[in-house]
Formats: structure tokens, sequence, C-alpha cells
């Protein structure tokens, strides 16, 4: 899927600043990455959150409780 693609692409990108060393890069790229996901966030349609997105999202929010 789209989203999930963009999503890969831009942790990818902070992945890849972080191993080049380089912070201000990874800084940048995680910046724009949650300037993204708001975006994405505040787009989505309500059903996605009962389907895709509330699966996407299920191992974040076990993650961030447990």
């Amino acid at each position: 899927a789209e989203l999930e693609d963009e999503v890969r692409d831009e942790h990818h990108a902070i992945v890849q600043a972080i191993q080049n060393g380089d912070s201000k890069q990874a800084q940048r790229a995680a910046t724009l990455h949650m300037k993204n996901a708001a975006k994405r966030i505040q787009q989505a349609d309500p059903s996605f959150w009962t389907q895709e997105g509330g699966a996407l999202a299920l191992p974040l929010v076990k993650k961030a409780s447990g």
C-alpha cells in the first residue's frame, strides 16, 4: 500500500542518517516523518482507524502501554 511505502521510506531515511553518523540529517528526517505522520492522521478517513489504521497502530499501542 502507498501509506506503508511512504512510512517505510521515511523510517529508512532516519535509519540511514543514524547509520551514517549524520545527526542533523537524522533530525531533519525524523522531523519530516513526524510532520507527514500528523498530516496523514488529519487526512485519514475515520473508517481507516477501525480497519487498516487500527491494525497498524495496535503493536505501537501495546508497546507504549507495556
